[in-house]
C-alpha cells in the first residue's frame, strides 16, 4: 500500500547541534501516511465515514426521522456490508484490497451474535477500505462506492 501522506504527528527528539555540538531536545513533526495506520483504526473510522454517507444520502430523500433511522441501520449492518461487499469487491483497487485485507484480518471476540464470525471480519474489511479512503480524502470515491454497493447505482468504472 503506497504510504500516502495524512498529517502531522508530533513526537518527542533529542538531535546533536551542529554548530555548538550540545543536544538539543524538542518536538518535531512526523509525516504520516494511511499505511501507518492499523486496520482496526481504518475500520473504526470507516464505520463512521459508511454511516455518515448513508445517513446523509437518506436525509436528501427525505422522510420521517424514525424511519431514516430504522433504514441506516439496516443498510449499515454487516449483513448488508457482507452483501455490498459482493457487488464491490471486484471495484476495489489495489490499495483498496490491501486496506479491506487489514480491516478483515483483525482478531476480536467482540463479535455480535447476529453474524456470524465470517460476515463480521468482511464487513470490518469493507469499513477499513472507507476507512482508508477517508484518510487519503477520497471523498468522491467514498460516494461511488456506497452509491454502487448500497443505493444500488450503476457501477460506471469510478
Amino acid at each position: 500500500m503506497d504510504n500516502e501522506d495524512i498529517g502531522a504527528k508530533k513526537a518527542n527528539m533529542t538531535i546533536n547541534d551542529s554548530n555548538s555540538g550540545e543536544k538539543k531536545t524538542g518536538e518535531c513533526e512526523k509525516r504520516v501516511g494511511a499505511g501507518d495506520v492499523n486496520g482496526a483504526l481504518l475500520a473504526y473510522l470507516g464505520d463512521a465515514q459508511l454511516e455518515l454517507c448513508v445517513r446523509r444520502r437518506l436525509v436528501t430523500s427525505g422522510g420521517k426521522l424514525g424511519a431514516l433511522n430504522a433504514k441506516a441501520d439496516g443498510m449499515v449492518s454487516a449483513k448488508a456490508q457482507c452483501r455490498a461487499l459482493e457487488i464491490l469487491m471486484p471495484l476495489f483497487t489495489e490499495e483498496e484490497k490491501s486496506a479491506y485485507n487489514r480491516g478483515k484480518n483483525i482478531h476480536t471476540n467482540n463479535i455480535p451474535k447476529s453474524v456470524s464470525a465470517l460476515e463480521y471480519r468482511k464487513a470490518t474489511g469493507l469499513e477499513a477500505v472507507f476507512g482508508y479512503l477517508c484518510i487519503i480524502g477520497d471523498t468522491e470515491r467514498i460516494e461511488y462506492l456506497v452509491g454502487v454497493g448500497f443505493f444500488g447505482e450503476q457501477n460506471q468504472s469510478g
